[in-house]
Parts: structure tokens; sequence; C-alpha cells
């Protein structure tokens, strides 16, 4: 079945060049089209086997006729989908904030959708300059890291009552940040000198309480902050990015209205 659509995919890309319909072709070898990104990948590969009078055809057309303007408007977001651009906006967002809060130095934010099919793209950054001279102040910066990877998922919950609801397995599916914990785990067991099994029955539990915690205490300045980036993210294969001192300065301007409303 999936060779299938590939195939469909690929003799629909060809009859678009063949009919010069080269908007909705170059958009889909470029990722900004409803077409998943991994089938957009698949594509421009087929570019390189057309003939070169095509190629140079497609090439010249693209940077002298094409329409982005008139496409842009059947690549918006629809409103049904709106939920995944806040979910990528809360989870990176929390991230962030919570690293921020920690004493971490936040680095930039991205966050996009590239297809009607859910495919998305959304990171954050985060480092530390602390000098970690003991057994002590490495336990707490693992300590620390976990609870900002574990702040993601914990942001998604439906509202402020709903933090850390349904948290377990979740935060498994985020494979990423889930992976990334199990590693510093690790390193804490090694530390205390104890088995695994019996470090991650106990910190788990422990560093999952205080990142619900943290998270339900900025859970306002979160969606706050949620607000102002997710809208910025309308049309398909737009990768929004921003730098650390943007990123702040819209954390300080929603910080100092949620102090005013309060």
């Amino acid at each position: 079945m999936l060779d299938r659509r590939i195939k469909e995919e690929e003799s629909q890309f060809i009859a678009r060049i063949e009919e010069e319909q080269f908007a909705q072709a170059l958009m889909a070898v470029t990722g900004t089209s409803k077409v998943a990104l991994k089938k957009s990948r698949e594509l421009l590969s087929m570019v390189h086997l057309l003939p070169a009078e095509q190629q140079q055809r497609l090439l010249q057309w693209s940077t002298t006729d094409l329409p982005w303007s008139e496409q842009q408007a059947a690549l918006l977001i629809p409103a049904d989908l709106k939920w995944l651009v806040t979910q990528l906006a809360r989870h990176e967002v929390a991230h962030a904030l919570i690293a921020k809060s920690l004493g971490f130095t936040v680095g930039e934010i991205r966050i996009g959708v590239s297809s009607a099919t859910g495919d998305h793209e959304g990171s954050s950054g985060a480092t530390s300059n602390r000098h970690l001279k003991t057994v002590e102040d490495v336990v707490q910066y693992s300590e620390d890291r976990i609870v900002v990877l574990m702040a993601g998922t914990m942001a998604e919950a439906e509202s402020e009552g709903e933090v850390g609801r349904g948290f377990d397995s979740a935060f498994k599916e985020s494979w990423s940040d889930y992976s990334k914990m199990l590693d510093h785990m690790q390193l804490l067991a090694n530390l205390s000198g104890e088995n695994f099994q019996s470090c991650f029955g106990t910190s788990y539990l422990r560093l999952r309480a205080r990142t619900a915690t943290i998270v339900h205490e900025n859970f306002p300045l979160i969606l706050e902050v949620v607000d102002v980036l997710a809208e910025r993210v309308e049309t398909f294969g737009m990768l929004c990015a921003w730098h650390a001192h943007e990123f702040l300065a819209i954390v300080d301007e929603c910080e100092a209205r949620i102090s005013q409303e309060l």
C-alpha cells in the first residue's frame, strides 16, 4: 500500500511538470506543500531525472515567475490543526521557561508544521555554565536537567488542573526527551552506588512531582508566551525561530502583564 501511494505521488509530480504546473511541483519538493516532508524528499530526487530542457525551464520559471503569494493562502494551517501548533509551542516554551527558572541559559526556539499529515518540528536549547566541583553539584545539575526534560511534556496538559495527568505514557512517546532523562538517571545511579532500577524507582517519582509543581506554578506564564509564539506559525513549511533575546523579551512582557492582572 505504501509503495503504491509513493508511486501515485511520483506520477502526480511528473504530471505537474509535464503540464508546467511548476508551483505545485516545486512546493512539493521543497517540503512546503501538503505532501508529507518525507515524501517530499523522495520527490526531490525525481527532479534530477527530468530532461535537461525541463530542468532549465523549471529553474528559470522558479526565479522569475513563481507566484508564492498566490500559493501561500493554500498553505494556511487550518483551524483543526492549530492545536498541534499550540501543543508544540507549549512543549518548547516549557522547556525554555523552566530551564530559565533553574538558572540555565536559554537558546533558540524553533516551531513549525511541515504538512497537513501532522509532520512537525520543534526544538529549544538551554546551556549551563555551572562549575561542577563536587558530587553534590553533579547530582543537582542532573536532577535539574531531568526536570527541564520533563517540563515539555508536562506543559502539554489541557488546563492547569490537568498538569501531570497521563504524563508517564506521554513522556515515553517523547523519545528524545525520555532517552536523555534515562541517561541522567543512569548517571545518578552511578553516583549514588545504587542499581539503576532502584535509583529510577525513587528518583523518577520525586522529580516528576517536582516538575509538576514547577510547571503548575508557571502554567499561566507558559500559556501567555505560547499565545504570542503560536500565532506567528501560519502556514505549512513555515519554520519560526526565536533567538534567546527575543524570546526573553516576550517572556518579560508576558510576566509583567500577568503580574499586573494579579
